[in-house]
């Protein structure tokens, strides 16, 4: 297991930025501000965010309703700040977002604005 990874953080009252955490649960925890949830984005990524956002009327996030849209044609309410890392590895252990999906995501939010 990598030490540190690099994630996508996507704050509520900031741009998005690649930076670099530990690879731990509190972290993770740091980083969002309380307990996680995670979210499989396609094969490539997982999202992470505030569990319990929504029970602490947290503000939802502006920048998961630009690039993530349900099978049903809806965006998901993501509450609070979030960040993007890639998928598990064969271990079960955090893995960073590889420089193509920051990329993309970043060129999306930015067409976006």
């Amino acid at each position: 297991m990598k030490k540190t990874i690099k994630v996508l953080y996507l704050p509520l009252n900031d741009q998005p930025k690649l930076v670099e955490i530990a690879n731990t649960l509190e972290a993770a925890q740091q980083l969002v501000g309380g307990y996680i949830e995670v979210l499989g984005i396609g094969q490539t990524m997982n999202i992470v965010w505030h569990e319990e956002g929504r029970l602490l009327s947290l503000p939802q996030n502006p920048h998961t309703k630009k690039f993530i849209i349900q099978s049903d044609g809806r965006t998901p309410e993501i509450f609070g700040s979030v960040f993007i890392m890639g998928p598990c590895d064969k271990d079960g252990h955090n893995t960073s977002i590889s420089k193509r999906d920051a990329e993309t995501i970043l060129r999306v939010l930015s067409d976006a604005a």
